[in-house]
């Protein structure tokens, strides 16, 4: 999932300047999530850019629920 979100997010190359990168990756309930987000700074707020996820959730059996669910987790503000 790392190599994964890291390809999907372009994580090799240059962010532009002012925009920062992180990664972060869990298992939970035979779920792997991993999210590159792209954030900047201005003064004391946070602007997000991007969110790039790769999620590997085993069996679904509704698939619009797991949709949901990772448009929730994506969900930053």
């Amino acid at each position: 999932m790392l190599d994964l979100a890291a390809e999907k997010s372009g994580w090799t190359k240059p962010a532009q300047a002012g925009v920062f990168r992180g990664i972060a990756f869990t298992e939970a309930f035979a779920t792997i999530i991993c999210q590159v987000v792209e954030l900047s700074l201005n003064g004391g707020a946070v602007k997000i850019h991007r969110v790039v996820s790769a999620v590997d959730c085993g069996t679904v059996l509704n698939p619009n629920i797991a949709a949901s669910n990772m448009a929730r987790w994506s969900c930053l503000g």
